[in-house]
């Protein structure tokens, strides 16, 4: 084999690296004499974490080249050469445009180039009126900047010798296997979650973590998921949408009940993964799959008819922290910019010198969960890289019950006030708990049965210490549930049982306890929350006080391209795929008719963030 191939190769990636971090150079130091703030640590540290992104990026490139000099060995050295040539000339004109127009409108628009820009193709010439001549010059200058760099790169060091290349089998074998290895820099390395923006966010200076992002790579994921962006739904005149919405408000000051002893309570969040409802006082062989939460759920404040926002963590997540509703065939937190623009149930708390914390015992960046987070306003994320690596006992990192402790301990020691949150992880696919079977079968759904069994004991070990501690007079601990689960009983993935999860406040901060029966959902809780402990809640315009007592009672949820409406009067499940009613108890057009204006509003609210 002629070395001169893996070299030719090896510097081809080198000339890219170099391109990418140049270009991320500008970037920062264009908006950072534009009045951006970062510390110099943080400046030098995009460029390590953004690495994971670069390589991601030229992985895909060199896809195209590898075929390509597969074809070069079998004598074809004239024609794939200029093909190379004029695919990575191509590559570098496009490559300059994005990242020239992202360093200049990144000032303006304070987020990172995506797909936006494509929706405005059909008004381009109302568009091209907001753009100064300024930018224009200095995009043109950028632009040449990068182009001429790119060019020098790879006719200086690349091109001129591609001709030492030698044609063997050797070299074309060696192609082969390097291809599926491609996938490793593609993916961001070999874990469970794939490349995404979350791999790259690292700091609470949202301007480091918009330095660290590849921007091609945001344009070519916003643009792979711009059918879901741009799922825009018009039933209706908006203003029919609006005032239909309206009528679920009747009331923004009626008469509150009060359940809590203090304004000021500590809090402690727990998020159960897939915590179905349909398991409370479920019992399977004569056996309680819950036994805790069932105790609890008739002792304690409980929520009993509860439905999530939709059937995924990510969007429980947006609904239980922005009382944002889900939409179908989409999640808000694919797209920090438009997360950024989402009230966050933290910052009140916080306003008030609250210490915010959470925790989870797998990868955080999976689902882009950390960016979400950090725009939220949380102090503090520790995932199972603040675990010892004897803990990673689980797939997806550490047992509950070993988080569980972690949060015990840092509880006791956590100076007032603080608010808390976890989610858990054991009740998530493959349920590989660490404590021989309560049920019987490999089954899947004995085996998730099995897996919330487990957590439920876990959970009771961790909320029979905190009896104990001197936090639980001022505590107020929440247990509520990321989404459903389709185990027990095998719901249809848009039946309402799939979506209802439970929902309960328990500890010394909770002055009574009742089982609140009427329809309610996840995006509820963050006004009940905050009214009960003395906080602005105006923000959050689709979130209900579920403790108002002229609240109109409903829930709503999307799934996949569907959505339900649920009122007392029944339910109604309808498809956008096929513009059909999937089912229903309730005949009412007038229902049809708000779950429609939800869902047009809410997207509305989505596509404009």
């Amino acid at each position: 084999m002629n070395t001169n191939y893996l070299k030719w190769l090896y510097k081809y990636i080198v000339c890219w690296l170099i391109w990418m971090a140049v270009s991320r150079l500008m970037f920062g130091v264009y908006n950072v004499i534009n009045h951006q703030h970062i510390s110099l640590y943080d400046f030098l540290k995009s460029f390590l974490f953004g690495s994971y992104m670069d390589l991601s990026i030229v992985g895909y490139i060199l896809v195209f080249i590898l075929f390509a000099l597969i074809t070069y060995q079998i004598n074809l050295k004239n024609i794939i050469t200029e093909i190379i040539k004029f695919y990575t000339y191509l590559l570098i004109i496009l490559f300059s445009f994005i990242c020239s127009v992202d360093t200049v409108i990144y000032k303006e628009w304070g987020y990172k180039l995506d797909a936006t820009p494509l929706f405005y193709l059909n008004k381009a010439g109302e568009a091209s009126s907001f753009i100064s001549f300024r930018n224009l010059i200095v995009t043109m200058s950028l632009f040449i900047f990068l182009l001429g760099l790119g060019i020098y790169l790879f006719k200086r060091i690349i091109f001129r010798n591609i001709h030492l290349i030698t044609s063997s089998k050797l070299n074309a074998l060696i192609t082969l296997l390097i291809i599926p290895i491609l996938i490793i820099p593609i993916r961001g390395g070999i874990g469970l979650a794939p490349m995404n923006l979350s791999k790259v966010y690292f700091s609470k200076n949202i301007f480091a973590d918009h330095l660290a992002v590849n921007t091609v790579w945001n344009v070519i994921y916003s643009i792979t998921e711009k059918d879901d962006l741009k799922s825009k739904f018009d039933f209706m005149p908006e203003t029919k949408a609006e005032n239909l919405m309206a009528s679920l408000f009747p009331s923004a000051n009626g008469i509150r009940d009060t359940f809590l002893n203090s304004t000021h309570p500590n809090v402690l969040f727990i998020i159960l993964e897939s915590f179905t409802a349909k398991a409370i006082d479920f019992k399977l062989n004569g056996i309680e799959v819950t036994p805790n939460l069932n105790m609890w759920c008739r002792n304690e404040l409980y929520f009993s008819n509860m439905f999530a926002s939709a059937d995924r963590t990510d969007e429980g997540l947006v609904a239980l922290y922005s009382g944002f509703p889900s939409q179908p065939k989409s999640s808000i937190m694919n797209y920090p910019n438009k997360c950024s623009q989402l009230p966050s149930l933290i910052t009140p708390f916080k306003s008030k010198n609250y210490n915010t914390k959470f925790f989870y015992g797998g990868d955080i960046s999976f689902a882009n969960m950390e960016s979400y987070l950090l725009l939220m306003g949380i102090d503090t994320i520790i995932d199972k890289t603040g675990f010892s690596k004897e803990s990673y006992n689980a797939k997806w990192g550490v047992h509950d019950h070993i988080l569980f402790n972690k949060v015990l301990n840092q509880v006791e020691k956590a100076k007032d006030p603080f608010f808390y949150s976890l989610i858990s992880l054991s009740s998530h696919p493959p349920y590989d708990v660490p404590v021989p079977a309560k049920f019987k079968g490999l089954d899947e759904e004995s085996m998730f049965l099995n897996a919330m069994n487990y957590t439920d004991n876990s959970l009771g070990l961790l909320v029979d210490n905190l009896r104990k501690s001197p936090k639980w007079k001022n505590l107020l601990i929440i247990i509520t549930a990321d989404h459903g689960a389709r185990y027990p009983l095998n719901s249809e993935y848009y039946e309402p049982s799939r979506f209802k999860v439970p929902m309960l406040w328990m500890g010394g901060a909770v002055k009574k306890s009742i089982n609140y029966n009427k329809i309610c959902s996840q995006t509820d809780f963050c006004k009940t929350l905050l009214n009960q402990t003395g906080n602005s809640s105006s923000n959050f315009i689709f979130s209900h006080d579920l403790f108002v007592k002229e609240r109109i009672p409903y829930a709503w949820y999307a799934f996949n391209n569907g959505f339900t409406f649920i009122s007392e009067n029944g339910y109604i499940t309808y498809n956008n795929d096929g513009n059909t009613i999937i089912s229903k108890t309730d005949s009412s057009s007038l229902s049809l008719e708000k779950s429609k204006a939800i869902l047009q509003v809410v997207t509305n609210k989505f596509y404009n963030y």
